[in-house]
């Protein structure tokens, strides 16, 4: 099969023969070795893992726009266009086309952009796949958000995009994203409504200072045409004061034949203390929705603090309350293993009481570095009577290098079966750039 430099082709592509000192090069990777023990069946052996990750940076993340001017005026922003390779399939990049590209066997030495690259979108997935190869290439570029106004620097009228609405005002405490833990939900986004205006276009009205900002907005749904009647509208505003340490913020929207014609609101409220070495920031949040299928409407509200010392130590409390009445609590206490009370020692402790204490779950982790040793470790137990316990020491005395001993059991009272209660021994080494 016929080879051809990624690179070369960048270059070729964007023209960047002469400029190719300007382009950035960013490389990172590591490789190790372990040797894992499992104590539980004597099963041992080795695992070797290396991975390199390559950035190259074309164009930088960038944003341009018309410029201020006095009186009123027009502007538009194009914002975050960037042209970036990365070799990371889980990286930020991936939000944005990717160009694949991809050389034919039997293909000759001429380079033809036209047959050479093949442009898809992510959202479109299997568009060219009988054409990529396994190692295909990708060469990320982000196409600018788009943001027109008119304004005289205080009133604005908001042509492009379409308005937005943001109803979550109330702080998830569960967020068990990957279902780790069986006593916690995965609550990340826990509002009850949030109107989908992706299919809406409309204009956003508004007035900004820097204590207190409105918008007023109306969208239709489903765009124009000249068949359509368009029944669906929605209507709403949001509300924010700013001024001595506090925070308002407050929407509402109420929707027609969109959502069962729901009706929306959502609130919330802070304050920052400044106190010398510690500031402490009460808040508190309220979502309401109601609509022709949900009479009468549903509730949930939120609050918490937190106190964060200069030296990035923090303790954070969350509570969140729904009108099922399941009360969940987590309170977090955090000692910085840099900046912290005790330098080298880095703690975190979290307690988690959820569905009105019906369960609960601990999780504690410990590291005190002392030289160039650094001794570890975390507990994790919750009301299930699952106990998960990981102990071990690094070594750091050689450059660019870590050794660690460590031993972990995923489940020590054994009541998940297929988990060994006896857990595994690990040694090994890595080397990093």
């Amino acid at each position: 099969m016929k080879k051809l430099a990624l690179l070369a082709a960048i270059l070729l592509l964007f023209g960047l023969t002469a400029g190719f000192a300007e382009v950035g090069v960013d490389i990172s990777g590591e490789a190790e070795a372990n040797f894992v023990f499992n104590l539980e069946n004597q099963a041992a052996g080795f695992d070797n893992d290396g991975s390199v990750d390559v950035i190259f940076t074309f164009v930088e993340e960038q944003s341009i726009d018309s410029g201020t001017m006095d009186g009123w005026y027009g502007w538009i922003e194009f914002a975050d266009f960037s042209v970036i390779y990365d070799n990371d399939a889980d990286s930020d990049y991936y939000n944005a086309y990717n160009m694949f590209l991809w050389v034919e066997e039997g293909t000759n030495d001429g380079f033809d952009p036209a047959e050479d690259f093949f442009w898809a979108s992510p959202e479109v997935p299997g568009e060219f796949d009988d054409y990529f190869l396994e190692d295909e290439k990708f060469i990320m570029i982000t196409e600018p958000d788009i943001t027109a106004k008119i304004t005289n620097g205080t009133f604005y009228i908001v042509l492009y995009e379409a308005p937005e609405f943001d109803p979550d005002h109330v702080e998830a405490v569960e967020d068990d994203e990957d279902d780790d833990y069986v006593v916690e939900d995965d609550e990340s986004d826990p509002g009850y409504v949030e109107p989908d205006l992706s299919q809406f276009g409309g204009i956003t009205i508004g007035y900004d200072t820097d204590a207190f900002d409105v918008e007023l907005y109306v969208a239709s749904g489903d765009g124009y045409d000249m068949t359509s009647t368009n029944e669906q509208w929605l209507f709403g505003f949001n509300v924010g004061v700013s001024a001595a340490g506090a925070e308002l913020s407050a929407d509402f929207a109420l929707a027609s034949n969109v959502d069962d014609n729901a009706m929306i609101f959502g609130a919330d409220a802070s304050y920052t203390l400044d106190a010398g070495m510690v500031a402490i920031a009460p808040y508190v949040g309220f979502d309401y929705w109601a609509s022709d299928v949900v009479d009468p409407g549903i509730w949930e509200l939120g609050a918490g603090l937190d106190a964060t010392f200069t030296n990035d130590d923090a303790i954070n409390v969350a509570a969140n309350y729904p009108d099922t009445g399941d009360l969940d609590l987590e309170v977090t206490v955090t000692e910085d293993g840099e900046a912290g009370f005790i330098p080298g020692l880095n703690l975190e402790v979290m307690f988690g009481a959820y569905e009105q204490f019906a369960d609960w779950r601990i999780n504690a982790f410990l590291s005190y570095l002392i030289g160039d040793i650094l001794p570890y470790a975390e507990v994790d137990y919750d009301s299930l009577e699952n106990i998960m316990v990981d102990v071990g020491v690094e070594y750091l005395g050689l450059a660019n290098t870590t050794i660690w001993v460590e031993w972990e059991a995923h489940d020590l009272d054994k009541s998940d079966a297929t988990v060994p209660d006896s857990g595994y021994l690990w040694m090994g080494a890595k080397v990093e750039l």
